[in-house]
């Protein structure tokens, strides 16, 4: 038999704050290795120009696939947070059984 999971949106909540916090950060320094990864002039020699312009051009697309990921990352947790939780909220408020005086 498999697990039993139960999601609240305390949970929900919780993976947004994990999304802003881990994965930012996570980005942030894959971000500032590719900042290290520069090859001065010589090292592709004069006949390697086209391959340094390369080099360079896929360097500028990771930054953007990084800056791209960061904004739609933080998208996603803000949908958690501000539509999903409370979506979910809801739904455990309206499930949950009343007995007794009210």
């Amino acid at each position: 038999m498999g697990q039993i999971k139960h999601v609240t949106s305390a949970s929900i909540r919780g993976l947004a704050d994990d999304l802003d916090k881990s994965v930012h950060d996570q980005i942030d320094v894959a971000k500032h290795s590719l900042d290290k990864c520069e090859v001065p002039f010589p090292s592709f020699g004069l006949l390697g120009l086209p391959l340094m312009w390369s080099y360079d051009q896929v360097l500028g697309d990771f930054r953007t696939y990084f800056d791209t990921l960061k904004t739609k990352m933080a998208g996603v947790s803000t949908t958690l947070r501000t539509k999903t939780a409370p979506a979910w909220q809801d739904a455990e408020d309206h499930n949950t059984v009343l007995y007794g005086d009210r």
